[in-house]
């Protein structure tokens, strides 16, 4: 096993031992902007997760990050910075707890009922805790939810995207995955706020009810656009450009109606899913971001009824 060595992360100081080194065992992810490995800490015998990436190109990215994770620090199912430091050749490393994952693509055809509930209720418990504290996370998708159905945890990661939200603020529209980005970042409409988060967490809950990849796809955010429209009418889409005052975009849509979900539920999964899950996707999953449901209304849901009261009862 290699040794990643360690140096103190310059610009902001975060309260850990920062050990000097690191054993890599396994590279989790290498990409173009940084690589992510599963490496053993030496000083606390545990493992941990390392990201490696080129500081020159994310800088401030970092530093971003870094910063809210600090405020972030012991949150509900929140990923957990542990240390920061450079290397040579001008890359900067971050250091986490490691969590165990499976692989949305293996999971999310075969999520029983309570699963999903366990999954989107510690999802939003996660938000409550972001949201209070006016950070928009932005790029919540299956792939940066570590779950572990096994140990019924589920940690919310890569930060990277994350910014704080000011009422009125100008935002950057193209961040975050295509395939869970809002309405409103879609139609580049910059005064976006927390409820962008909540949008995502309707796809993903819908996904997994469904049991498809993901409901709404497109190729660029037009084509994402049209997909959400053929889904959710076009009535309630020309009433949200007009309250805000959003040019129509030119996207090929017909006059339709909303889709009953119920017809898409799987059969295994109804009952509880036909009536609050589904009760609970048609308020999160609207146009309007004022209309959408918060992540504490949403956690209060009836959906969560059973899961709620089981938590309460191992706590």
């Amino acid at each position: 096993m290699s040794q990643l060595k360690g140096g103190k992360f310059s610009k902001i100081r975060i309260p850990s031992k920062n050990p000097d080194y690191y054993l890599v065992q396994a590279l989790i992810y290498h990409g173009a902007k940084c690589r992510i490995y599963k490496c053993f800490d030496i000083k606390s015998r545990k493992v941990v997760t390392i990201k490696s990436v080129y500081k020159k190109a994310n800088s401030f990215e970092m530093e971003q990050e870094v910063r809210i994770l600090k405020i972030l620090r012991g949150g509900p199912n929140i990923c957990f910075i542990l240390d920061a430091f450079e290397r040579r050749r001008g890359f900067t490393c971050l250091v986490y707890e490691y969590a165990e994952s499976e692989k949305w693509d293996d999971i999310y055809k075969v999520l029983t009922g309570t699963e999903i509930e366990f999954i989107i209720y510690k999802l939003l418990d996660a938000l409550i805790f972001c949201h209070q504290r006016n950070i928009m996370h932005r790029d919540i998708h299956p792939e940066n939810l570590m779950i572990c159905r096994r140990r019924e945890s589920v940690v919310l990661i890569d930060w990277k995207s994350a910014t704080f939200y000011r009422p009125q603020k100008f935002y950057n529209c193209r961040v975050g995955s295509l395939h869970y980005r809002s309405p409103e970042m879609l139609l580049d409409y910059p005064k976006y706020d927390l409820a962008t988060d909540i949008w995502s967490v309707g796809c993903i809950m819908a996904g997994a009810l469904f049991r498809v990849r993901q409901l709404f796809y497109g190729e660029n955010s037009q084509r994402q656009l049209e997909s959400i429209v053929h889904f959710l009418g076009s009535d309630d889409f020309v009433e949200y450009l007009n309250k805000y005052s959003i040019p129509q975009p030119s996207i090929p849509f017909i006059f339709r109606k909303r889709t009953d979900f119920r017809s898409y539920v799987r059969v295994d999964l109804r009952g509880k899913a036909d009536n609050q899950g589904l009760d609970l996707l048609n308020q999160i999953l609207v146009y309007d971001p004022q209309k959408r449901l918060t992540a504490y209304d949403a956690f209060c849901h009836p959906y969560f009824d059973d899961y709620s009261e089981y938590m309460s009862t191992i706590y």
